[in-house]
C-alpha cells in the first residue's frame, strides 16, 4: 500500500470541513483586544483553497510539475509515525480550536500565546500529511524548479478572490459612472425612470434598487484584471505581443459594459416580470454568469484570431467528446438561463429537461454501440446512494422554505401537478443519462488515460473515480452526498463494466428520492 500526496490533501481538506461545520469565529470579531485577530483565522481556508487551485491550473500545463504532485510513499514505520503524529495534531488542534472559539469567550492568560500555539499546531496539521506523502524529503533542486509553479499558482487563486474583495476601493469613479450609465439605457426602455445619484437608488417607480459597492463593477473589474493577467502570462508563447496586451482593457471595458447590461436587464426584470425573479433568480446568478462567459469569450476570440495568436487555431468538434458532454452541457446551460428569471421554484425546468432530450435525440447514433444492461448489485447501489444523499442532502433554511411554499401554493392546482410530473420524469429518465454520460462516461475515464474512448469502461483507478465522484457532488447542494452517490455509480459501472450499469443505479436513485419527496411531502430536496 502506498499514500499519495493527493490523499493527503483530500484528508486535509475534508478535515478543515469538519472543522468549519462544527466552529465559528465570527463572534471574536467584533473584540477589541489581539483575540479579534483569531476572528479571521479561519478565512485563510479561502485564501488557502484559492491557492490550491491556482497551483493545480498552473501544474497541470506541464507532465514534470504533475508527477511531483502525484509522488506517494509506500505505508512504512516512517509514514505511519507521521500520520500518527498528524491525528495528534489533529485532535490537539480540535481541543485548542473549542477553548478559543468557546462560547463563554476565549480561554484565560496571555491571547498572544494561546494564538501563536493555535496557528503552529494548525500549520503543523497540514506538513505532517505531506510528511506521510512524501518517499524523501524533497530535494532543493526539486524545490527549485517548481517554485514558480507553487509561487505563481497561489499568487493568482489567492489574487483573484482578494482582487475581487479589496477592488471595492475603487467605487470612485466606478460607481457613479455605471449609475449614469444605468440611468441612461433605463431612459430609453421606461418612461417613469427613478434614479437618486446621493443614495444610489435607481430603478422605475415600480421597482428600483439600491446599487451596493460590489453590485458597482468594481469586483469584475478586479477579477478580470487577475484573469486576463494570468493568461497573458501562461499563454505567452501561443499570443503576439505587444497587441495581446489590449487584452486588459479590451477585458477590463467588456466587463463594465456587462455590468451595466447586467443592472439594466435586473430592473426592467423587477418592473415588468417579478420582483423575486429579479432580486432572487437574476441577481444572485447573473453575475457570475456574464464574467464566465466573457473571460471565455476572450480566450476564444484570442486564439482565433491572427491579431492576437502567433498560430490562430482552427475550429474542431470531437464528435466521442461531444456525445458523452453535451447533453449534461445543454442541461446545465438551459439550467443557468431559466435560473437567472427564477425566483424560488423554477417554473421553467420542463426547458432543461426538453434541451437535454434534443442533444440526447441528435446524437443517437453515438450511442448505439452501448450495451444496455444491469444487475441486482446495481439496482442495490442505486437504492443506497439515494439513502446516503438524503441523509447527507443540507436542510434549507425556513425563510427559503416559507418563500418556496408561497410562491408553490400561490400556483394553480394544474400549474402544481404539471410541474411535479415534469420534475419527477425529467430527474428519473433524463438527469441520470445526461449526467452519468458526463461524469462516469467522459470524467471517470479521461483521469484514467487522455483517448478515454480507449478505456474499458470496467478499468479501475482510484484516483480517476474518487475524483470524477468530487466534482459529481460539487454540481449538487449536498456535496458530500452528492460525491459518495457519485462514488457507488462509479462502483456500478466498473462492476458491471458498462456505463448502463451506472445510468440504472442513477435512474433507481432518483427514482427512490422522487419517491420519498411525493410520498412524504419532503419538497425540499427539489428545491
Amino acid at each position: 500500500m502506498v499514500f499519495p500526496l493527493w490523499a493527503a490533501a483530500g484528508m486535509v481538506a475534508v478535515e478543515y470541513y469538519l472543522f468549519s461545520l462544527a466552529f465559528d469565529a465570527v463572534q471574536l470579531r467584533g473584540r477589541h483586544d489581539v483575540w479579534a485577530l483569531a476572528g479571521y483565522w479561519g478565512s485563510l481556508g479561502v485564501y488557502a483553497a484559492a491557492a490550491v487551485s491556482g497551483v493545480i491550473l498552473i501544474a497541470q500545463s506541464s507532465s514534470h510539475h504533475v508527477s511531483w504532485f502525484l509522488v506517494s510513499r509506500r505505508v512504512d514505520n516512517y509514514a505511519l509515525a507521521a500520520l500518527s503524529a498528524h491525528a495528534a495534531s489533529v485532535g490537539v488542534l480540535w481541543w485548542l480550536t473549542s477553548r478559543v472559539l468557546s462560547s463563554s469567550g476565549p480561554p484565560p492568560g496571555p491571547a498572544a500565546a494561546w494564538i501563536v500555539l493555535w496557528v503552529l499546531v494548525a500549520i503543523a496539521t497540514p506538513v505532517l500529511a505531506a510528511a506521510a506523502a512524501f518517499p524523501t524529503a524533497p530535494s532543493l533542486s526539486s524545490v527549485l524548479r517548481t517554485w514558480p509553479a507553487l509561487l505563481g499558482g497561489s499568487l493568482i487563486g489567492a489574487g483573484a478572490w482578494i482582487a475581487g474583495q479589496g477592488s471595492t476601493v475603487f467605487w470612485q469613479p466606478i460607481g457613479p459612472w455605471t449609475l449614469r450609465a444605468v440611468h441612461g439605457a433605463l431612459r430609453i426602455a421606461l418612461t417613469d425612470t427613478f434614479y437618486d445619484p446621493v443614495r444610489s437608488v435607481i430603478g422605475s417607480d415600480r421597482f428600483h434598487v439600491l446599487i451596493a459597492t460590489p453590485c458597482s463593477g468594481v469586483e469584475g473589474v478586479g477579477l478580470m484584471t487577475v484573469f486576463v493577467s494570468a493568461y497573458l502570462l501562461l499563454a505567452r508563447s501561443q499570443l503576439r505581443f505587444p497587441q495581446a496586451l489590449l487584452l486588459l482593457p479590451v477585458g477590463l471595458a467588456a466587463s463594465l459594459a456587462a455590468n451595466v447590461v447586467r443592472l439594466v436587464a435586473l430592473i426592467l426584470i423587477g418592473t415588468f416580470v417579478s420582483a423575486p425573479a429579479a432580486l432572487e433568480g437574476f441577481h444572485t446568478r447573473a453575475g457570475w454568469l456574464f464574467f464566465c462567459a466573457l473571460a471565455f469569450t476572450l480566450v476564444w476570440t484570442s486564439q482565433r484570431l491572427r491579431f492576437f495568436a502567433q498560430e490562430p487555431s482552427v475550429p474542431s468538434f470531437s464528435e466521442p467528446t461531444g456525445a458523452y458532454l453535451l447533453p449534461f452541457l445543454a442541461l446545465v446551460a438551459m439550467g443557468l438561463l431559466t435560473g437567472l428569471v427564477s425566483a424560488n421554484v423554477d417554473l421553467l425546468y420542463g426547458i432543461r429537461i426538453i434541451a437535454a432530450v434534443l442533444v440526447l435525440v441528435a446524437l443517437r447514433y453515438d450511442y448505439r454501440e452501448f450495451t444496455w444492461r444491469w444487475s441486482w448489485s446495481t439496482i442495490g447501489a442505486g437504492l443506497l446512494a439515494a439513502v446516503v444523499f438524503v441523509a447527507l442532502a443540507p436542510r434549507p433554511d425556513l425563510e427559503s422554505v416559507s418563500a418556496w411554499n408561497n410562491e408553490w401554493l400561490a400556483l394553480s392546482l394544474w400549474a402544481r401537478v404539471s410541474w411535479t410530473v415534469v420534475r419527477a420524469l425529467g430527474s428519473i429518465l433524463v438527469v441520470p443519462i445526461a449526467e452519468e454520460l458526463a461524469f462516469r462516461g467522459y470524467a471517470l475515464r479521461r483521469l484514467v488515460a487522455p483517448n478515454f474512448e480507449n478505456v474499458s469502461p470496467g478499468h479501475f483507478s482510484l484516483p480517476a473515480l474518487l475524483l470524477s465522484s468530487a466534482a459529481f457532488g460539487a454540481i449538487h447542494a449536498g456535496w458530500m452526498g452528492g460525491a459518495l452517490a457519485g462514488l457507488l455509480f462509479g462502483l456500478a459501472q466498473l462492476r458491471g463494466n458498462g456505463i448502463s450499469h451506472a445510468i440504472v443505479a442513477h435512474v433507481v436513485s432518483n427514482a427512490a428520492v422522487a419517491l420519498y419527496v411525493l410520498g412524504f411531502g419532503q419538497w425540499w430536496l427539489w428545491m
